[in-house]
């Protein structure tokens, strides 16, 4: 089995004894443009890839297991790469506690406004905010990092609601103070949380989400700021380049009073990079085992 490493994947000497195990490792490293990525990886029946120019190049790809260290890597059509039998795998659950550590930061920080008191330089008048406990929350997308998430909140005492395929979004919002968008991008989830949604809010509620925008519109979410509709709002700016702060959508969000932003950093742990890693490695193993695990299908 040939098994092409593209990208910044840094394999521990343990990690790569592992794959060398399955078959012949190649470590192609980066690559300039989508054409010098295929040609690194011509003939590999495994890619271990960052995800550079992955996406671009999966209508150009046939007869190859790719997986990579993250979740989410955009939409695409499944069946055509059934049809050329390519074969999709993320590093689903690796960084669930990280991200769930920043859900649960931003839903404090909002609520109990901490970062206007962290290294204040000004004279501060005393003010009681909003506690976690008894709040009702919406957690919209009960997979592996919104489940989690629902039970850090409950633990500190806040009532939580899930909701799933199929579920009115407006009647399951009705009566929520913090909303999480916890979608996963799929064709089904495009532009689910719109306009009509953010105007079904309760008035004074706040919206926190860590997935793409493909999910929600966030022109929408900027006007139900401007309009009271929500009183605060924190976003990681994913899929932009983890800690860019350069991009478009982190400037417009982050100049937004209202708005707690990060540039992509919720992911950004020592032990979830190392987790990402190891899923990896074994996904190629139950790949090469006959039983592929954490693939990508269309929902």
């Amino acid at each position: 089995m040939k098994i092409v490493v593209t990208g910044s994947m840094p394999f521990s000497a343990e990690q790569v004894r592992r794959l060398e195990q399955v078959g012949r490792v190649t470590m192609a490293g980066g690559a300039s443009s989508g054409d010098e990525w295929l040609k690194q990886v011509e003939g590999a029946d495994v890619v271990c890839s960052d995800g550079t120019f992955v996406a671009g190049n999966l209508e150009r790809l046939h007869d190859v297991f790719i997986t990579f260290p993250f979740v989410e890597i955009g939409s695409f059509d499944t069946d055509a790469l059934a049809r050329r039998n390519v074969v999709l795998a993320n590093a689903r659950g690796s960084n669930r506690d990280s991200v769930v550590e920043w859900a649960v930061f931003m839903a404090l920080g909002l609520l109990r406004r901490f970062p206007d008191y962290v290294n204040a330089d000004r004279e501060l008048r005393f003010e009681r905010h909003e506690s976690l406990s008894g709040k009702n929350v919406c957690i919209i997308g009960a997979g592996d990092i919104g489940s989690h998430l629902g039970k850090a909140l409950e633990a500190l005492r806040a009532n939580v609601r899930y909701v799933s395929r199929g579920d009115d979004l407006v009647t399951a919002v009705e009566g929520c103070q913090l909303i999480v968008n916890s979608l996963s991008s799929i064709p089904s989830t495009a532009n689910l949380l719109d306009r009509g949604f953010f105007r079904a809010l309760e008035p004074g509620s706040y919206f926190i989400t860590y997935v793409r925008p493909h999910t929600f519109d966030v022109k929408a979410l900027l006007e139900a700021l401007d309009d009271g509709i929500l009183a605060g709002a924190a976003v990681d700016c994913d899929p932009q380049t983890p800690f860019d702060t350069t991009n478009t959508y982190y400037k417009t969000l982050a100049e937004h009073e209202r708005v707690l932003a990060t540039p992509h950093v919720a992911f950004a742990t020592t032990q979830a990079g190392k987790q990402s890693l190891d899923t990896v490695v074994e996904n190629v193993q139950a790949f090469a085992n006959g039983e592929p695990q954490n693939i990508l299908v269309k929902r």
